[in-house]
C-alpha cells in the first residue's frame, strides 16, 4: 500500500469517527413514530393508557433542581428575616406569602418531571426561574396580608403618644405614615408583577411543548396553558389596579378597602384555577403521566431544606446564651425538647412516602399522586410556622430569664432603700447585685449613682415621689437594655413602642406617667410581644402531625387494623396538641395583676415562669412515637383480620400474612384467618417472603398445612 492510499485510509477513519453532538437549542419531549398517542382502547400498549402521550424520559439535572429549591428557600427565608413571627397575624401572613413561593416551585416541578429535556432552552429557563425567586425575596419586608383590610384601632393613640414623648412632630408623623402606607403598596405591586412574570415564563415553556406536539393530540396542554394565561392576566391586572398615585407628592396613596379585597381575590383565585387544571388535564386526550419517583424526590428535598432552614433559625438563637445572662444550664430541658420535636417531625415524614405506597399497592394513579403532592403544602406551611415557633420560644425563654436576672439584681437595692429612707446606697453592700449587673453587661456603679441622685433630689425638693418614680424608671430602663441585648425591642411605630418611648422620656417625679400601673402595663406588653408565639405554637405543631396523617391517607389507605391505629394515633395526638391552644383563654387580659402575679390565662405561666411550652410539645411527640412503636410491635404478633377494613378495601388490599388458602370438609377454597409470625419447626411450617404492611420490608410468613376445627374456630 503506497503512502497516498494509507493517507486516504486514515482520513476516512477520522471522518467516520463519531463526534460529540452540539447541545440542541430545543429538543422535543415526545417520542416520534406510531404509538406516540393511544386513541383506541382496544389497542393500548402495556405502558400507556387511552389518550396518553408517550414522552421521552425527562433528563435528570440534579444541580438545576437543587438550585430551584435553594432559590425557593431563600425567598421564604427572606420573608422570615423581614417579618418576624410574633403574632397570629404574622403567622397568617407568612403562610399566605409562602403559598406564592410554593406554587411557583411545585408548578415548575410538575412541568419538569414530564417535559424537561437536555437542551439549551431549558438552561435558559433555569436562569429565568432564579430571577423570579430573587424578585420574590425583594418584596417580603413587613408583608401583611391584612394590610388595608383590618383597621388599626391603636393608630391614633400611637401618634398621640409619639407626639407626647417628643419623638415625632406633626410633619414627622406624616412622613412616617407615608412610608408605612407606601412600603406595603410597593410590596404588593412587586409581588403581583413577579407572579405575572412567573406565569408567563411557565406559559412559554408549555408553548414550546405545544409546538413540539403539533402532530399529536394537544388538548391536555391547552388545559394547562389556558389557566396560566388567566393567571398572568389576573396578576397584571392587580399590578395596574393598585397603581402608585401620589408617590411623587407624598400624599396618602393607600388603596381603598374594596381594592385590597379584590387584590386578594386576584392573587389566590388563579392558584386555585391552576390546581384544578392539573387534575382536569388528566381526563382529556394528550395527557402525560407524572413521575412518582421525581415528584417524591423533589418533595423530600424541599422538606429537608426547609427543616434545615428552621434548624438554622433555632440554633442561631444559641449565640444569645453565650456571654449573656440568659437561661444558662437551666435551659437544658428547653433545648432537649426542641431537639426531640425536630427529630420527631423528621421521623414522621420519613415513615410515609409515595414509594412505600407504590411498593405495596403497585401503580399509583396520577390523580392521587397529584393530590398527595399538592397536599404537601399543608405539611410544609405548618412545619415552617412550627419551626419558627420553636425558635421564637427559645429566644423568649432567654429574654424571660434575663429579665428575671435584672429583677433579682434591682429589688434588693430597692428594698434596702425603702427601709432606709434618705440614706445613700453603697455599691459594696450589694456585691451579688453587682455580679448580676455585670452578667447583663451593665455598670452597677452607674445604677447606684442614679439611686443616690434620686434620694438627694427628693430630700432637697421635699418630694416623696422622686425616689419611687426613679426606681420604676431605672427598672424599665434596665429591661429596655436587656431587649437591646437580645434584639427584641418592640416593632417601631407600634403602640407598645410608643408607650415605652413615653415612659423612658418622662421626667423623674412625674407620677402621672411613672406609676406602677403603667409599669405593669408595659411589662405585660413586653411579655405578650415576645412570647406571643405560644398563642399559635400548639396549633401549628398539631397541624404538622394532622397534615402528615392526612397526606398518608391520600397516598394510601391503611390495609389492616394496625395501620389504621397508627393513623388514628396521629389524628388523636395531633388534635390534642391543637387543643392545647385552649391555654390561651384570657390571653387578651394583662399578663400580671396588681400584685405582679400571672392572671387567669395559663399560657403566660407555661411560657414565662415555667418554660414548659416546648417541653409539653416534646412529651406529646415522644408519646406519639412510642405509641407507633408499640403498635408496630403488636402488629408482628398473631391477630385476626380486620373485617371492616376488608369490606372497605377489598380482599386484594389485605395483608397476605393474615390470609391462608384452605379446603376444609368440602368447603370452597377461600381466605381464612390464621395466626402468623409464631415460631414452629420447619417440618410443620412453610416460609414465604412477604411484605410487612407497615414498614414495607420483607418478612417471613408461616402457614400451617393442617388445620383442625378448633384451630379454625379460634
Amino acid at each position: 500500500m503506497d503512502k497516498t492510499t494509507r493517507r486516504t485510509s486514515r482520513l476516512s477513519a477520522v471522518l467516520s469517527k463519531p463526534r460529540g453532538k452540539a447541545l440542541p437549542f430545543s429538543r422535543s419531549p415526545f417520542e416520534s413514530g406510531p404509538g406516540s398517542v393511544v386513541s383506541d382502547p382496544d389497542d393500548v400498549p402495556e405502558e400507556l393508557e387511552p389518550g396518553e402521550l408517550r414522552v421521552k424520559a425527562p433528563k435528570s439535572v440534579p444541580w438545576a433542581d437543587l438550585l430551584l429549591e435553594l432559590a425557593m428557600t431563600t425567598a421564604f427565608s427572606s420573608l422570615t428575616d423581614g417579618t418576624p413571627l410574633t403574632s397570629v397575624e404574622d403567622a397568617l401572613s407568612y403562610v399566605c406569602y409562602f403559598m406564592f413561593v410554593w406554587w411557583i416551585w411545585i408548578a415548575q416541578v410538575a412541568y419538569n418531571v414530564r417535559f424537561r429535556q437536555a437542551d439549551a432552552l431549558h438552561k435558559i429557563w433555569v436562569f429565568a426561574q432564579l430571577i423570579v425567586f430573587s424578585a420574590l425575596a425583594a418584596f417580603t419586608r413587613d408583608f401583611d396580608i391584612t394590610n388595608g383590610i383590618a383597621a388599626n384601632p391603636d393608630a391614633a393613640l400611637t401618634d398621640a403618644l409619639f407626639t407626647q414623648a417628643g419623638t415625632e412632630d406633626q410633619n414627622g408623623l406624616v412622613a412616617s405614615h407615608f412610608r408605612s402606607d407606601h412600603l406595603p403598596l410597593l410590596n404588593a405591586r412587586g409581588l403581583s408583577m413577579t407572579m405575572a412574570y412567573s406565569r408567563v415564563l411557565l406559559l412559554l415553556q408549555y408553548s414550546v411543548v405545544f409546538y413540539h406536539a403539533r402532530h399529536l393530540s394537544r388538548s391536555s396542554l391547552v388545559v394547562h396553558m389556558a389557566p396560566l394565561l388567566f393567571s398572568a392576566v389576573c396578576y397584571f391586572a392587580t399590578f395596574l389596579m393598585l397603581g402608585d398615585k401620589g408617590a411623587d407628592t407624598g400624599t396618602d396613596i393607600a388603596p381603598s378597602r374594596a381594592v385590597e379585597i379584590v387584590k386578594l381575590v386576584l392573587w389566590y383565585l388563579p392558584i386555585a384555577v391552576e390546581i384544578i387544571s392539573h387534575f382536569a388535564a388528566l381526563s382529556v386526550s394528550g395527557f402525560v403521566r407524572y413521575s412518582r419517583e421525581a415528584i417524591e424526590e423533589r418533595a423530600a428535598s424541599v422538606f429537608l431544606i426547609i427543616l434545615g432552614a428552621g434548624l438554622d433559625r433555632i440554633t442561631s438563637g444559641f449565640q444569645d446564651i453565650v456571654g449573656n445572662a440568659g437561661m444558662g444550664s437551666t435551659g437544658l430541658p428547653c433545648f432537649i425538647s426542641a431537639a426531640v420535636i425536630f427529630i420527631g417531625i423528621y421521623a414522621l415524614y420519613s415513615e410515609e412516602s409515595a414509594s412505600e405506597a407504590a411498593e405495596h399497592d403497585g401503580k399509583i394513579g396520577d390523580g392521587r399522586l397529584l393530590a398527595w403532592s399538592f397536599s404537601q403544602f399543608f405539611v410544609l406551611a405548618a412545619l415552617i410556622v412550627a419551626l419558627q415557633g420553636i425558635a421564637t420560644s427559645l429566644s423568649f425563654s432567654n429574654i424571660s430569664a434575663a429579665l428575671k436576672v435584672g429583677n433579682d439584681a434591682i429589688h434588693p437595692v430597692y428594698e434596702w432603700m425603702d427601709s432606709h429612707p434618705g440614706v445613700n446606697v453603697t455599691a459594696t453592700d450589694f456585691n451579688p447585685s453587682a455580679v448580676l449587673f455585670s452578667g447583663l453587661g451593665m455598670p452597677f456603679g452607674d445604677f447606684v449613682n442614679d439611686m443616690n441622685k434620686f434620694t438627694t433630689q427628693g430630700m432637697q425638693l421635699n418630694d416623696s415621689s422622686i425616689v419611687p418614680t426613679g426606681q420604676l424608671f431605672e427598672e424599665m430602663y434596665l429591661y429596655s437594655n436587656i431587649l437591646d441585648i437580645f434584639d427584641a425591642q418592640p416593632e417601631e411605630n407600634s403602640l407598645l413602642y410608643a408607650k415605652l418611648d413615653v415612659f423612658l422620656h418622662a421626667e423623674i417625679g412625674n407620677a402621672t406617667e411613672l406609676n406602677l400601673a403603667n409599669f405593669e402595663d408595659l411589662y405585660s406588653g413586653i411579655i405578650k410581644d415576645r412570647a406571643s408565639a405560644g398563642l399559635w405554637f400548639y396549633a401549628a405543631s398539631g397541624s404538622v402531625i394532622l397534615a402528615m396523617a392526612l397526606t398518608s391517607l391520600i397516598i394510601r389507605l391503611p390495609r389492616d387494623k394496625w395501620e389504621w391505629r397508627i393513623i388514628f394515633s396521629r389524628l388523636i395526638i395531633g388534635s390534642g396538641v391543637c387543643l392545647l391552644t385552649l391555654l390561651d383563654i384570657g390571653a387578651s387580659k394583662p399578663v400580671f395583676d396588681s400584685e405582679g402575679n400571672f392572671t387567669d390565662s395559663k399560657i403566660w405561666s407555661v411560657i414565662g415562669s415555667k418554660h414548659m411550652l416546648l417541653v409539653i410539645m416534646a412529651i406529646a411527640m415522644a408519646v406519639l412515637h412510642l405509641t407507633e412503636i408499640l403498635i408496630t410491635y403488636a402488629a408482628d404478633r398473631p391477630y385476626d383480620p380486620f373485617d371492616d377494613i376488608r369490606s372497605l378495601n377489598g380482599p386484594e388490599r389485605q395483608s397476605p400474612r393474615s390470609m391462608v388458602e384452605f379446603d376444609h370438609k368440602g368447603m370452597d377454597t377461600e381466605a381464612a384467618p390464621l395466626a402468623s409470625y409464631h415460631d414452629s419447626s420447619p417440618d410443620d411450617l412453610e416460609s414465604t417472603k412477604l411484605y410487612d404492611p407497615y414498614h414495607g420490608r420483607k418478612t417471613s410468613e408461616t402457614t400451617l398445612y393442617s388445620e383442625t376445627n378448633d384451630d379454625i374456630n379460634r
